[in-house]
């Protein structure tokens, strides 16, 4: 289960976000497994000052993840997830799109550990994004530019381990992690690029605790400041 918090959204969105989010992985093989991202909970302010905060379910995303290969050092996977137009446009919903993803896990030696990961995002409704600027002379709407652009994702974390797993706060890592996002259609809307901290360690008996905070460093400010506290329980 994840929480996650957006200080000071930019527009058309107010206020800051709040989401809350169940994520649920169905392996099927050593090598396949489904994970379902249920957004119960999507919420930010408004432009009409006398609503205030509205709250609704988000964008559902199904995700194919596929074992490439796997070593004692080693892991990469291939992920394809699919997000279904299940929200509302007024919180940031309603947006389907493909996103095909690379990702890696590494231990170069000791303590250490790298991971990231690569992919697209393609937008697949952008049409139905695009917001009416006026009335051509022939009395139709005027469809100005979707805010779905496809970008290009990436991301990579380098960390620390300094507990064992069976002691208290065991498997505990602090690591710095780095997103870049990439435009491909709107050279005006810019490169994002942010960074932050982030840890995560064993509460007990495979139950985990995960925190991440963000900060954006170049590019458009979506917010000032996001952050991500998650609760995970291995199986």
């Amino acid at each position: 289960m994840n929480f996650g918090y957006s200080n000071s959204l930019s527009k058309p969105y107010g206020g800051s976000a709040y989401t809350g989010t169940y994520v649920v992985f169905l392996p099927f093989s050593r090598r396949f497994e489904l994970s379902f991202n249920v957004p119960f909970v999507v919420a930010n302010g408004t432009t009409d000052t006398k609503r205030g905060y509205r709250l609704d379910f988000g964008d559902l995303a199904v995700t194919a993840r596929f074992l490439l290969r796997e070593s004692e050092a080693f892991t990469d996977t291939f992920n394809l997830a699919v997000v279904n137009p299940t929200g509302h446009p007024d919180t940031g919903g309603r947006q389907m799109s493909i996103f095909p993803r690379y990702s890696f896990w590494y231990n170069p030696g000791g303590p250490w550990v790298v991971r990231g990961g690569t992919g697209v995002n393609i937008p697949l409704n952008k049409n139905d994004q695009r917001p009416v600027t006026g009335i051509t002379p022939g009395g139709n709407p005027l469809f100005g530019e979707s805010p779905l652009q496809t970008a290009y994702f990436a991301d990579v974390a380098i960390g620390r381990y300094f507990r064992p797993h069976d002691v208290p706060f065991g498997d505990l890592v602090f690591y710095v992690n780095a997103n870049i996002v990439v435009p491909f259609e709107d050279s005006q809307q810019g490169t994002y690029f942010g960074v932050g901290p982030g840890t995560r360690f064993q509460i007990a008996k495979d139950w985990y605790f995960l925190n991440y905070w963000e900060v954006p460093v170049v590019g458009p400010t979506p917010f000032v400041y996001q952050m991500q506290t998650a609760i995970l329980k291995v199986f």
